[in-house]
């Protein structure tokens, strides 16, 4: 009887293990499709994210097919409502749309080449000359004034030549014309002071120099009214942009009246007299 109940113990011993032993597969069997299901989810997750992401890049692109990925972050963004690579001035604002008054910090300014003018924003015999010319030899690097962006390079053959367009985080717009050489690539952030090009004589010039124009939502500033270019520093380290001082020129020269000779002239005596002044 003895061994009788001592095998019966066994035997229900061994069937507990056997029983442990399927339960154990089942629950690890059960981990395991688990673990999978919740893969599958997340891959379905990540695909789903994936569409989301082409199809916002999709709307990007629609909206402006030259747009890029770098696009996402631009300078000025809430001056400036578009950000594109096809033109030198896309913007054609009318300076009444303008607002009355713009502060620009220009505290950060580096010479873009630090010589001297050669010749003066304003009236050529049959054309309007926006910025102001500076002197340079071929091959010498020129430099960016603020930290921004670029915008938009290329070549002109009848103006700028080889150019580079550089969309800065102060609101401002510069332009760096008859370039022998750019030096950098459209969407390309850049800090004061990094070259971005080599001086040269390309496009109309008669000699190498730097074309250097400050533009505002398209709009030309006179670069001597924020810069003082014998002491190679900004004016003042704030400029302010008023409709009537800033773009002063336009209204006379729409008008082809006297009024602009009379500015022309006032422009001369201003530059002859100027002292430096910070």
């Amino acid at each position: 009887m003895k061994k009788v109940f001592l095998f019966t113990l066994v035997w229900l011993f061994m069937c507990g293990l056997a029983t442990e032993s399927v339960s154990a597969k089942k629950r690890a069997k059960a981990k395991h499709v688990y673990h999978k299901e919740i893969a599958a989810v997340d891959d379905v997750q990540r695909q789903i994210n994936a569409l989301n992401s082409l199809m916002q890049q999709k709307m990007q692109q629609e909206e402006d097919p030259y747009a890029t990925e770098e696009d996402t972050e631009v300078p000025a963004s809430g001056v400036y409502e578009t950000w594109t690579n096809r033109r030198i001035n896309p913007y054609m604002t009318p300076i009444a749309k303008l607002p009355d008054s713009v502060r620009i910090n220009l505290s950060q300014y580096v010479p873009p080449v630090a010589t001297f003018i050669t010749s003066h924003f304003g009236m050529r015999k049959y054309r309007f000359h926006y910025g102001t010319d500076l002197k340079l030899n071929v091959g010498d690097p020129v430099h960016a004034a603020f930290n921004g962006k670029v915008r938009i390079t290329g070549y002109e053959a009848g103006g700028y030549g080889n150019y580079v367009v550089i969309r800065h985080d102060n609101g401002l717009e510069t332009v760096y014309g008859h370039l022998s050489k750019v030096l950098v690539h459209e969407n390309q952030p850049l800090k004061a002071g990094d070259v971005l090009g080599l001086g040269g004589s390309t496009g109309h010039s008669t000699g190498p120099h730097l074309h250097f124009e400050t533009r505002y939502l398209g709009n030309a500033i006179n670069p001597e009214k924020l810069f003082d270019f014998a002491y190679h520093m900004p004016i003042n380290d704030i400029y302010v942009i008023r409709k009537n001082s800033s773009f002063d020129y336009q209204y006379a020269k729409a008008s082809h009246s006297s009024a602009y000779k009379k500015y022309i002239a006032k422009a001369g005596k201003s530059h002859k007299s100027k002292h430096h002044r910070r």
